[in-house]
């Protein structure tokens, strides 16, 4: 709900996810740019089990376009590490955040010991590109035009939502890795494809495991409109009882 405190709250009222109304009825979009070259023929297939498993129980599959998405995972890394840089330059070790124990001659220095030592690899990684992507020679070419990229991708979603209720595609292209399994950033950041369309356009989405072949599963992902978590539990819910033979 609102909170006076939030300007990014909203008045809104959640009813409650009633789980046994079923998805008889719903409208399930399936975009084929979703399923690439580099997604993994086991994850298709049990996407599409999960999609049959809807249409079982009632729901229709319809067919969008998402012409915008491709570029979504770009834009994403563009504007979230615009974030990062702009929200955690206040970490300084003065007032907010961790402060080195090593003794300093100059305030630069405390700022460069404290957050050398209290950011991670990986945030120091997008804190570089951010603030890379904030500077003045670079704002317009890269920042200004992933700001372009995230107002035609939430247009794209909301036409797609004219003629669906609900869109299924898988998570990430391939299984869930095994446990200590070491996998490149850059490995990682190309499978974010699939995951950043949701969040750039700001929807609730939400992944549903399905048992594949070897123990571990895939992610069926299911994006709804704004305010329609209780439309994709509902629609989790059938994927779940199929896959795991679930009763009621």
């Amino acid at each position: 709900g609102k909170d006076r405190r939030d300007a990014t709250t909203k008045e809104s009222t959640f009813s409650d996810c009633e789980l046994e109304s079923g998805v008889k009825g719903l409208r399930i979009g399936i975009f084929d740019g979703f399923f690439g070259e580099n997604v993994s023929q086991e994850v298709r297939l049990a996407v599409f089990c999960g999609a049959d498993a809807l249409a079982a129980a009632g729901a229709e599959r319809v067919g969008i376009n998402l012409p915008s998405v491709k570029d979504a995972a770009a834009a994403y890394y563009i504007i979230s590490s615009a974030e990062a840089s702009s929200n955690l330059a206040r970490y300084d070790g003065v007032r907010f955040g961790h402060r080195t124990n090593e003794a300093c001659k100059s305030i630069d220095e405390l700022y460069k010991k404290s957050r050398s030592e209290g950011f991670g690899t990986e945030v120091k990684r997008r804190i570089m590109l951010g603030t890379f992507a904030l500077s003045e020679g670079a704002y317009d070419d890269y920042y200004q035009k992933a700001l372009n990229v995230c107002r035609a991708v939430k247009a794209d979603f909301a036409r797609a939502f004219q003629s669906c209720d609900v869109i299924i595609a898988p998570t990430a292209p391939t299984k869930a890795y095994s446990l200590g399994r070491n996998v490149p950033p850059s490995v990682l950041y190309g499978e974010d494809f699939l995951s950043a369309p949701a969040s750039l356009a700001g929807l609730p989405a939400l992944s549903v495991p399905y048992p594949c072949d070897g123990g571990l599963p895939a992610g069926i992902q299911l994006i709804g409109p704004a305010f329609s978590e209780s439309v994709l539990y509902r629609a989790a819910k059938v994927i779940e009882e199929a896959a795991y033979g679930i009763q009621n």
